[in-house]
């Protein structure tokens, strides 16, 4: 899906959302299975979040984390707290279930499995940052 498609102003689905601008493969219960880049940042406003180079405006935010990926999580976050900068970059694979929308271009979403979990080197975060006009 080039960025046409995704850049265009439309009201889509939850569905459509995932699978237009992270590539999402739907599997029973709702849930959906894709890769993604992202930035954890940890401040008084911090949080986690990922951005796709289909769709550069729009935004996937972690609203919850599910016990594993939760523990899975733990190292990623105590290296942000360490990362000079704004963050550290993270990618990877995720199972998760759509819980909220924040306008057309911020989806929430609740983390069930971490099938892969990586940080980027602080290089691979700074052009991610970069990438995205991120701060």
């Amino acid at each position: 899906m080039g960025l046409s498609a995704c850049g265009q102003r439309l009201e889509r689905s939850d569905s459509a959302f995932l699978q237009q601008c992270w590539g999402a493969v739907e599997r029973p219960g709702s849930e959906y299975e894709l890769s993604f880049e992202g930035l954890v940042i940890v401040a008084v406003e911090g949080g986690t979040f990922m951005r796709s180079r289909e769709c550069p405006e729009h935004r996937l935010h972690i609203a919850r984390l599910d016990a594993d990926p939760a523990r899975q999580f733990e190292p990623i976050t105590a290296a942000a707290s360490n990362a000079e900068g704004l963050g550290l970059g993270i990618r990877g694979r995720a199972i998760v279930i759509p819980e909220r929308r924040d306008g057309e271009y911020h989806l929430y979403v609740r983390v069930i499995a971490l099938p892969r979990l990586l940080p980027m080197t602080p290089a691979e975060t700074a052009e991610f940052i970069r990438r995205f006009n991120i701060g």
